[in-house]
């Protein structure tokens, strides 16, 4: 993962300079295009450093209502991709305010897909339907991808929760869809990682071969910040179907490794989940002790609220952004 959080921080440097740029010069414009650009160059569960703030000012000068409301939704999204799920909520209530009242599906549809974002913990399932079948009627007559693609993954995204397994096989295929209809390397870096995750589930085992392999060279295509993270997930789901160990413990010492550079308690924590079906049950337990430190200390420890939240791929399992 080392080449792309290098490539990451750069990019992330270089929006923090053109925005100081624009912010010097009162380009109040520029400060916005830069500030909704932001989210999109996170890595999921990564501290954001100062671009939620950087999104915060832009978000104050805007007069627009519209320009206003996309920031809105960005700053949620900063905030929920940054680990910092709470935070990002009373945004996304906002966006989705605002978005009500302006006659542009398309914003509102920018606004809902950033309330469903700041709404992935187990007990907003059904938030999540109500918001996820809005966003469908949002953009039922809507030709641009994004909004397409990001109504696509969050129905996908209920019809796994909900163990609809017919509504699961028709946005896959709506995915599908997309990606012929659109050319979108992008759309279909989504539509060939949601393949294999369904390949994994129904143990069609060279399928979900051929489909990460697919998944791989797109994401690399579309410059997917977190490509990285969904290869290793859909790696690890594939070991864990066929029992392969020596995958595991690769699977393991990766996430672990990672959980810890970046200090994302649930990636450490599927790290001590790994070790455990391993075999490894030393590794797990020091995992979990170092997670939610030893029975008896620290009575008023911390719970990360805002990790339990999310999960590695929020956006992108579930909202495309």
């Amino acid at each position: 993962m080392e080449p792309a959080a290098g490539k990451a921080a750069d990019t992330r440097m270089a929006l923090v300079g053109a925005f100081t740029e624009a912010r010097a010069v009162g380009d109040l414009d520029r400060m916005a295009a830069l500030a909704l650009t932001m989210p999109s160059e996170q890595r999921f569960g990564a501290h954001p450093g100062q671009l939620p703030a950087l999104i915060h000012e832009a978000y104050l000068s805007a007069i627009d209502p519209a320009m206003r409301c996309r920031l809105a939704a960005a700053l949620s999204r900063a905030w929920v991709y940054g680990g910092d799920a709470a935070r990002g909520v009373e945004f996304a209530v906002e966006a989705v305010d605002l978005g009500d009242r302006l006659d542009d599906s398309e914003i509102l549809a920018d606004a809902l897909d950033a309330a469903l974002v700041a709404r992935w913990g187990p007990d907003d399932l059904a938030e999540r339907l109500q918001l996820s079948g809005r966003l469908a009627d949002t953009t039922a007559h809507l030709s641009a991808v994004e909004p397409r693609l990001a109504s696509h993954l969050w129905r996908l995204t209920t019809a796994w929760e909900c163990l609809d397994v017919v509504a699961v096989q028709r946005q896959l295929r709506a995915l599908d869809i997309l990606a012929e209809e659109s050319g979108s390397t992008r759309a279909a870096f989504f539509a060939a990682s949601r393949r294999a995750m369904h390949a994994l589930v129904v143990a069609e085992l060279d399928v979900a071969d051929r489909l990460i392999a697919l998944t791989s060279r797109l994401g690399g295509q579309a410059s997917e910040p977190d490509v990285m993270a969904v290869i290793h997930s859909l790696s690890a789901s594939r070991a864990q179907r066929v029992g392969d160990l020596d995958a595991l413990v690769r699977e393991a010492e990766s996430f672990e490794g990672y959980g810890a550079s970046e200090g994302i308690p649930s990636v450490s924590a599927e790290a001590a989940v790994f070790w455990l079906q391993s075999g490894r049950r030393d590794r797990a337990r020091e995992l979990a002790i170092e997670l939610t430190g030893p029975p008896g200390r620290c009575p008023t420890r911390r719970r990360f609220p805002a990790d339990r939240h999310v999960d590695r791929r929020g956006r992108r399992r579930g909202g495309a952004r």
